[in-house]
């Protein structure tokens, strides 16, 4: 249902509520999260109800996850235990962003709709809203959302064709820009430029400091899956026509590896669409539509790919721990 990458990590989300953990050089299966594996903190410590999983971020030894019950949990790596929780939102949380911990990011669907910054070091897991500040600006909800390094700065898209840029830890906005459509995914790479991905089938960049467009990059077909702005300058974008592209945008020169490098990504015969990746260095992670998705692993500096790593289904991953248990 979704992902999270890092040099050391590729985390996995599940339909079925569990997290399964990667080392995405070698593809070998860490450990895997369940939602009853915590420590038991009262009677007010949410129960297991297997919701699937929306939203993850990584940290340097813990995993931050957000499902459809609204609420988002924080796990050790290392023992695959839940640590800590944060509740609040009223409607599933979609998006979620604990890069900048101590401060973190997320946002929910109707009822809630809302956009909140929390200070994971200031709440009690006693109380159900932590929430450091509720962000209200996007019309008809928040689609996306990714804060810049540092968490100087919170960048939001919407389905009103918005993307907002805030100050996370003052709680208003700076600056918005517009799309035709739907904002579906959106990047930041430091305090300077922004980019971001629409139904529209479009990428644009924006510049934060002059608050008007950089560039549009045109070449994808239909609606964009996903983009990613490094602080090199190097753009990588994923769309439902099935194809991923990379970028550069160092000195308004833009050019695009051959499709073929990256593209099609198919399952038999069949093109799939792109539904969501991940990058992290020179690694690039994508997923296609379909039941079983299927997981590559690319050096996205030179388009060359490494060998495939397909993951498990959750089920199976449980099967072989049992069997290995024996």
């Amino acid at each position: 249902t979704c992902m999270c990458l890092t040099e050391r990590y590729l985390a996995l989300g599940t339909s079925v509520g569990t997290i399964l953990l990667f080392d995405p050089r070698s593809g070998e299966h860490i450990v895997i999260f369940e939602e009853h594996t915590f420590p038991q903190f009262g009677p007010d410590f949410p129960l297991s109800t297997q919701s699937p999983i929306t939203s993850l971020s990584l940290l340097d030894d813990h995993v931050c996850s957000a499902a459809t019950n609204g609420i988002i949990r924080i796990w050790d790596a290392g023992s695959g235990t839940c640590t800590w929780y944060l509740q609040g939102h009223e409607g599933p949380v979609h998006s979620l962003d604990a890069s900048c911990y101590p401060l973190m990011a997320s946002a929910a669907e109707f009822p809630d709709a809302q956009v909140r910054v929390w200070d994971v070091e200031q709440f009690d897991p006693m109380h159900s809203d932590r929430a450091m500040h509720r962000l209200e600006g996007h019309e008809t909800g928040c689609t996306c959302l990714k804060m810049t390094p540092g968490g100087k700065l919170l960048v939001t898209g919407g389905r009103d064709c918005t993307v907002r840029v805030w100050n996370p830890e003052g709680g208003y906005q700076l600056a918005v820009f517009y799309h035709k459509q739907t904002v579906t995914c959106v990047s930041a790479n430091d305090e300077r430029f922004v980019a971001s991905g629409s139904d529209d089938c479009s990428v644009k960049v924006w510049d934060l400091q002059k608050k008007k467009e950089e560039g549009a990059y045109v070449g994808h077909h239909m609606a964009i899956a996903g983009v990613d702005l490094s602080g090199s300058g190097r753009l990588v974008t994923s769309s439902h026509d099935g194809s991923t592209k990379v970028w550069s945008t160092l000195g308004k020169v833009r050019f695009s590896f051959p499709e073929s490098a990256l593209t099609p990504h198919t399952q038999g015969i069949v093109k799939a669409a792109v539904r969501v990746q991940a990058v992290s260095a020179n690694f690039l992670v994508s997923q296609t539509m379909g039941q079983y998705p299927v997981l590559r692993v690319f050096q996205a500096a030179t388009a060359a790919h490494s060998a495939p790593h397909d993951a498990p289904h959750p089920s199976a991953s449980r099967a072989a721990e049992r069997e290995s248990a024996r």
